[in-house]
Formats: structure tokens, C-alpha cells, sequence
């Protein structure tokens, strides 16, 4: 079964949220974490829905070195809140989507969901600022679209207390959490796969 993982603000519109099924073409199930359940109402999707609960003593806590970190915060605590509240229902075979709300996906997805391995973490090879550019897979990891294996994205989902990550600030200072979210896969010993999937914010 397929799993996708929503959080915070409510965004987007009916235009791009019937796009998910480019990306997504068997059933699935939605999940949704929010400060504020009651604005999820117009999701056009079925869907279980939890309050966030902010997350405490994480990396952003500790002197991550970058401007945005309250930001990297609160976009964590939603997404985390919400895999933590729902895992235990989910099958050991599930594959688990973290996915923004407020992206319109143009093509069909070219990867085949029945065939993810147990060490790789898959992200679209293009994020849609980059116009186009392949991000650098070295420095960075793409974090706007994210899926894999559940116990893959368990250690994803662990990003915020990877407290070995903050050992290269000049790094994060630089690429911020996409710099984190690359090395954090580093250390989980995962590989970093890529597909072909066209999306823009909508």
C-alpha cells in the first residue's frame, strides 16, 4: 500500500491536488499533520488528520547554523507528528511519499513504486526552483518530494535528532536542509536514487 505523508499549512487548490495521481497511479492512503485541522476540510481527498505536536530538543534547537532553521522546525514537526501518529498502522512492504501540498505534477512518474529497494531513499532528480538543473547530489539532497521503503523513511523521518549532521556548519550554512537531509542519508548508510517526474509550485 502507498502512504503519503502531508503537513502543515493548508495550501494549493483542486488544479494541482488531482495532479498527486501522476505521481501516485495505484490506491492510496493520506496523512495529514496541522496546527490547524479544521482549514483541511476542502482536501478533495480522503484522509486521517492529527494535530502537530512541536517537536522538542532537535537539531534546530541546537545552533543549527542557518537562517531559516524556526522554519525547518515547524516543516518538521508537522511531518514528523504526523508519521509517528500513523506508522504503526502501516505494513513493513508500504511505501511511505513525503509530499508538499502545493505542488502541481505535469507528467506521469516514471518510477516504478513495486520496485523500491530497502536501502535507498528516491527524490525527483529536479526541484522545481532549479529550472530544470539537476540538483547537486554530492551537497544536497532534494526534500520536496521524498519516498521509500518504511523502514528507509523511519530513518528519514529521524532527521531532526541527528545530532551528528551539525559537525559541518559551514555546510548547512550554505545549503541548509537540503545540505542536512544529504548528509543525514549519509550517515543512515542509504543510497541516494533519482526519477524523472516535471512538477512546479503551484
Amino acid at each position: 500500500m502507498i502512504r503519503v505523508i502531508l503537513g502543515g499549512q493548508f495550501r494549493g487548490s483542486q488544479n494541482n491536488w488531482k495532479t498527486i495521481k501522476n505521481l501516485i497511479r495505484n490506491d492510496f492512503f493520506m496523512y495529514v499533520a496541522s496546527n490547524d485541522p479544521e482549514s483541511w476540510k476542502p482536501y478533495p481527498f480522503h484522509f486521517q488528520i492529527c494535530k502537530t505536536v512541536e517537536l522538542q530538543d532537535t537539531i534546530f534547537h541546537r545552533n543549527f547554523p542557518h537562517m531559516d532553521a524556526h522554519k525547518y522546525l515547524m516543516q518538521w514537526s508537522s511531518i514528523v507528528t504526523c508519521f509517528n501518529t500513523f506508522k504503526d498502522t502501516f505494513n513493513e512492504d508500504d511505501v511511505i511519499i513525503k509530499l508538499r501540498n502545493d505542488v502541481f505534477i505535469e507528467n506521469d512518474c516514471n518510477l516504478d513504486l513495486k520496485t523500491l529497494r530497502n536501502d535507498a531513499i528516491y527524490v525527483p532528480s529536479v526541484e522545481f526552483h532549479n529550472c530544470g538543473i539537476p540538483f547537486d547530489r554530492v551537497n544536497v539532497c532534494n526534500d520536496q518530494i521524498v519516498l521509500g521503503k518504511l523502514e528507509v523513511m523511519k530513518k528519514y523521518f529521524d532527521l531532526p535528532y541527528n545530532y551528528k549532521i551539525l559537525e559541518k556548519q559551514v555546510e548547512f550554512n550554505k545549503y541548509g536542509i537540503e545540505g542536512a537531509l544529504r548528509d543525514h542519508i549519509r550517515y543512515n548508510n542509504l543510497e541516494l536514487e533519482t526519477f524523472n517526474l516535471t512538477y512546479h509550485r503551484a
